[in-house]
């Protein structure tokens, strides 16, 4: 999870930055900027990560559950 957040803070602080240079802004107002796009980018990509993660399991745990079913039948 900690992955993803950096990925997303990095992701959200190097395009606000880029889009900041392209546009000829100052140098202050980008930084904050990009630092502000960081921690929003970080919560969001941290936010998806977890969702994501949680239908994995639900995903797996659905699959498992025919062929416990099957298991128990064939036992008894």
């Amino acid at each position: 999870m900690r992955l993803l957040m950096t990925a997303g803070a990095i992701f959200g602080f190097l395009g606000s930055l880029s889009l900041g240079v392209a546009n000829d802004g100052e140098w202050g107002t980008m930084l904050w900027r990009a630092t502000a796009a960081a921690f929003v980018c970080g919560l969001m990509l941290r936010w998806w990560g977890r969702l994501w993660l949680k239908c994995l399991v639900e995903v797996q745990q659905e699959s498992l559950l025919p062929r416990m079913d099957a298991a128990t039948q064939i036992k008894a």
